[in-house]
């Protein structure tokens, strides 16, 4: 590890208190000039970091640079993190490395996507420095069958993230969105990587992105989007980390769906009449429940009952 990276890593243990450089050539084993140098290179990459004599150094509040050190820090659960300045998709960077090596967990950052995916090919609007883009990876080496409630789990790794850290009471659209406040807050796009032969799914590769202090939409979502703003003290490093815990916690064993209470409980349009879409046609229906493996239970107007395993759904909410 660099002496920067070193140094990066005890100021992000130490947002809310002062260290000297006395004392973090003394934890990384160089001098304090090799530190004090650090200091300069990682100022001149961005970091707010505040200085005072007799005191030491600490990073500014509002400073939110994303980093490997920064969210490993946070993390409980200890795997690999990749982060990007700029990407095309982490889903595709996750791919990517996937294909050529060997993975059990890890996660994938980026302070701007250029070309942000969502479900059914739609685009997510990703600004540079502004948002939460994360992929999550993991090696269920399971069958099909068993790794189809993974959105749900990745939903409920989310609110519970945004509970912890910020207080923010969110809750869940079918079957992949997070709203605050009846608006668009996060989106998830899940994909399997799949042996054909022998249909087992070795990878997952869950793709998060969250409006964490985004000020301006495009027009398109400008009146269904909404961002967290800004917190003071919470960083998006310490968002990635509370949600790759809780994944790295909720898919041990992805047979167990105790999750599931949480997600029923957080889920949006329960109650709601809801229009569904299949084989290009719109269907009007009641959303009654959720199954345990993610469907959406749904009844006509004759009391017919269906179960929703994929798809769109719209919902008025007031």
């Amino acid at each position: 590890m660099s002496v920067r990276s070193m140094v990066l890593e005890i100021l992000e243990q130490n947002r809310e208190s002062d260290i000297s450089g006395e004392r973090m050539a003394q934890q990384t084993g160089v001098s304090r000039n090799s530190v004090w140098k650090a200091i300069n290179a990682l100022r001149a990459e961005g970091y707010d970091i505040l200085s005072a004599t007799n005191k030491g150094y600490r990073i500014a509040p509002d400073c939110d640079i994303l980093s490997a050190e920064g969210i490993g820090v946070n993390m409980q659960a200890k795997i690999p993190v990749f982060v990007y300045k700029t990407t095309d998709s982490t889903n595709v960077r996750a791919k990517q490395y996937l294909a050529e090596n060997e993975c059990e967990r890890a996660v994938f950052a980026a302070e701007e996507q250029t070309a942000g995916r969502g479900r059914l090919g739609r685009s997510f609007y990703s600004p540079y420095g502004k948002g939460v883009y994360m992929s999550y990876v993991f090696s269920p080496n399971t069958e099909v069958a068993n790794a189809v409630s993974v959105t749900a789990a990745a939903s409920v790794a989310v609110v519970r993230a945004l509970e912890k850290l910020l207080g923010v009471h969110a809750m869940i659209k079918w079957v992949n969105d997070i709203y605050v406040d009846n608006k668009k807050l996060c989106g998830i796009l899940t994909e399997a990587v799949t042996n054909y032969e022998t249909g087992i799914v070795s990878h997952i590769v869950i793709g998060i992105g969250v409006n964490f202090s985004t000020d301006v939409f495009p027009d398109d979502i400008a009146e269904t989007a909404c961002s967290l703003g800004v917190y003071s003290g919470v960083t998006r490093n310490m968002l990635i980390a509370q949600i790759s815990d809780n994944l790295t916690q909720i898919t041990q064993d992805l047979e167990d769906r105790s999750y599931f209470e949480t997600y029923r409980e957080r889920m949006l349009v329960l109650g709601h009449d809801i229009t569904y879409y299949a084989d290009g046609k719109s269907y009007a229906a009641h959303a009654v429940d959720v199954d345990t493996g993610g469907g959406l239970v749904v009844c006509d107007d004759n009391g017919n009952e269906k179960i929703l395993r994929s798809g769109e759904i719209t919902v008025r909410l007031r």
